[in-house]
C-alpha cells in the first residue's frame, strides 16, 4: 500500500483510548485496494480471489461478499422451522425464495446435524464439513447467530482457519480444521440471516 491508495476494509471500528479510531485485529478483512478485490486480514493473510470475509463478533459468524453491495432484501432462517428430531442429519434446506442451503460431510464421519435440547436449537457442523448457500440472486452476507458450549466455554462460530469461496451466487463455507488430531471448534447455528445484494 502506497501514499494515494484507495484503501476498503470491512470491520467493526474502535476507538482506542478514545482519540484513537482503528480496528479489530483478526476480524478486519481487506476489501480492495485502489479497485482490486482480493480478501485479506489483518493477519497479514492474504486471500485468494473469490473468497469471501469471514469476521467473528462474540456468538456472531459473519461472511461477506467484497464484491457486491449489500441491498436491502433479507431472508432469516430458522433451524427448528425445518427440522425437529433431536440428532436429525442435515442435507438441504430450501427457502420459499428459491435459495438452497445444502449441508455436506465434506468425507467426514461426523457430518452436520440437528439438535434440540437444554433449552437450544441449533444445525452442528464438525470439522471440514461444508455449507454452500445457492442464492436465487446474489448474496451479500451472511449473518449466523451461534450457541455457546457452556461445557468448554467455547463460543461455537467455527475454526478460525475456516473459509469462504464465492462464485457467482455461490458461497460456500467450510469449517476447515488442519490439525493432525482434536476436532476444532464446532459451528452451531441457532439463526441465519442472508443479505441478498443490490
Amino acid at each position: 500500500i502506497a501514499e494515494g491508495d484507495e484503501v476498503v476494509v470491512y470491520g467493526k471500528l474502535t476507538n482506542y483510548y478514545g482519540n484513537t479510531p482503528e480496528t479489530a485485529q483478526g476480524t478486519t478483512y481487506l476489501v480492495s485496494v485502489n479497485g482490486k478485490t482480493e480478501g485479506g486480514s489483518t493477519g497479514g493473510e492474504d486471500k485468494p480471489a473469490g473468497n469471501g470475509n469471514i469476521a467473528i463478533n462474540g456468538t456472531t459468524l459473519t461472511l461477506s461478499n467484497p464484491s457486491v453491495q449489500a441491498g436491502a432484501t433479507t431472508v432469516e432462517v430458522v433451524p427448528g422451522d425445518f427440522y425437529t428430531e433431536n440428532g436429525a442429519e442435515v442435507t438441504t434446506i430450501t427457502l420459499k425464495d428459491g435459495t438452497k442451503i445444502v449441508f455436506d460431510a465434506n468425507g467426514e464421519t461426523n457430518g452436520p446435524k440437528y439438535y434440540n435440547s437444554n433449552g437450544s436449537s441449533n444445525i452442528r457442523v464438525y470439522k471440514n464439513n461444508m455449507i454452500t448457500f445457492e442464492g436465487h440472486k446474489a448474496i451479500a452476507k451472511i449473518e449466523f447467530s451461534c450457541d455457546v458450549d457452556k461445557n468448554k466455554n467455547v463460543n461455537c462460530v467455527g475454526n478460525e482457519t475456516a473459509t469462504v469461496v464465492i462464485d457467482g451466487k455461490t458461497m460456500t463455507y467450510t469449517n476447515v480444521f488442519k490439525e493432525a488430531s482434536g476436532g476444532g471448534v464446532q459451528l452451531r447455528i441457532n439463526k441465519i440471516v442472508i443479505t441478498y445484494a443490490k
